[in-house]
């Protein structure tokens, strides 16, 4: 198998959980290749330290560059996996080789618009359930790990706290400073300052013995404050790549002290950390942190988000995705798959696309049963419209004139079994056709 990884480079990344997404990505193209795979990675660096390309929206000229020649020798892999965001996908529409995107929540929330344009030409995955957003439609859900068996582990931990979100406002930083001082640890800010203004005015005049700023989140000694801290304060909801920033803490034994958050992937109260409703609250907690069997944390992450092992789960997927380009016979409405091409008999998978429509049309040698099994249609038979959902069917003799529509917002998908004594594609008469292929027999 022949891949094109698009990789996110970020020489001075801003965040904890965006240095390890670059890391991650990194490390699993390395993995593939030693598993046989013919991967060519792309990198893709980002505008600036505090703007990944996916959140500026700007692409440096080499690599724009490097994305136009991956492009234009795409017809040379077998699939493009991009990691990198929303600017690779424009040129989706100008090949036939299928790309698959890995969609983190920060992504999605900054190019939403360019998503759901192309949401019938990519393949996209979600790294976690908490990261699938309403109106894209994915391939699958991958969880993302990390590279846990290759950090170290502390069994034993120094008396500090660290906050590994963004250091701008609304993101947690004023909670976990309260939480320290109420708690009266010593707590380290992990990340370039992204507001200075900000920073300057709230968390500045904080700065001293009982609060320091390491501003390299990817350097070792980062690596050292994280794995040796008494826990990390995390603040706000469980979507998008601060996952990753915690799966990490956990890998390296650190419990996670949560604040506001209900969904933190792999957080058990009493085991890998524990929740609460507001800081004051958190201070009280921290003590509880030191009864923490610290192995268990790093078991959890070893046990179900360890970065090798999303080796298997992502081949198969490649596997399915170039399958199913290979086998797809795309039109303007949608696509179809013959699942059988028999003497008697023929049945394919229709899939049509949110707010498309088939032409008005008929057939002279063929009549067709249609099985709805995916989102809503509704279908013209003569005169006659009718809606139909999941589990329903309806009869198209010969001869009658027939449509299917998609009026919903997800794509719909009908079994369709053909029986007559003429299959061929060119048995289709059009009265009506929003593609400009009527009348006449036509594919």
């Amino acid at each position: 198998m022949r891949i094109a990884m698009l990789l996110p480079v970020a020489d001075h990344p801003a965040t904890r959980a965006y240095a390890l997404w670059t890391r991650s990505a990194r490390d699993l193209s390395e993995a593939l290749v030693q598993r046989g795979v013919e991967v060519t990675g792309v990198p893709i660096e980002d505008a600036g330290p505090l703007m990944p390309t996916y959140r500026s929206g700007v692409v440096g000229v080499e690599s724009v560059l490097r994305l136009t020649h991956v492009f234009q020798k795409a017809g040379d892999f077998d699939l493009i996996h991009d990691m990198v965001g929303f600017a690779a996908l424009p040129f989706a529409g100008f090949i036939t080789t299928p790309i698959l995107s890995t969609v983190w929540f920060e992504m999605w929330k900054h190019a939403a618009d360019m998503y759901q344009e192309m949401n019938q030409r990519v393949f996209y995955v979600a790294p976690s359930e908490q990261d699938r957003k309403a109106g894209l439609l994915y391939t699958e859900t991958l969880p993302w790990g990390v590279p846990v068996r290759s950090a170290p582990f502390h069994a034993i931990a120094d008396d500090h706290l660290v906050f590994l979100g963004a250091l701008r406002p609304k993101a947690g930083v004023e909670e976990a400073i309260e939480v320290a001082r109420h708690a009266d640890r010593t707590l380290v800010l992990l990340g370039a300052v992204q507001d200075r203004v900000f920073f300057d005015r709230h968390v500045a005049p904080h700065l001293g013995e009982h609060l320091r700023h390491h501003e390299d989140p990817a350097s070792p000694e980062a690596d050292r404050l994280i794995g040796q801290a008494t826990g990390v304060v995390h603040v706000g909801g469980g979507a998008g790549m601060q996952q990753l920033a915690l799966l990490d803490a956990l890998g390296r034994g650190t419990p996670i002290l949560a604040i506001d958050d209900n969904h933190v992937d792999l957080l058990k109260d009493g085991e890998t950390g524990f929740r609460y409703a507001t800081a004051e609250a958190a201070a009280a907690g921290v003590r509880e942190l030191a009864s923490l069997d610290r192995k268990v944390c790093r078991d959890r992450v070893l046990g179900e988000r360890a970065l090798m092992d999303m080796v298997d789960p992502l081949l198969a997927l490649y596997d399915r995705v170039t399958c199913q380009a290979r086998r797809e016979e795309h039109r303007p409405w949608g696509y179809y798959v013959v699942l059988a091409d028999e003497p008697d008999h023929k049945v394919k998978r229709l899939v049509v696309y949110p707010n498309k429509r088939l032409s008005l049309q008929r057939h002279r040698h063929r009549s067709e049963h249609w099985f709805l099994v995916e989102g809503e249609a509704m279908v013209v038979q003569d005169d006659e419209e009718v809606r139909m959902l999941p589990g329903q069917s309806i009869e198209i003799p010969k001869g009658c004139w027939h449509r299917i529509r998609n009026p919903g917002s997800q794509n719909l998908a009908i079994i369709e079994v053909q029986t007559g004594d003429y299959f061929g594609e060119d048995d289709i008469e059009r009265k009506e056709d929003d593609f400009g292929r009527a009348p006449g027999p036509s594919s």
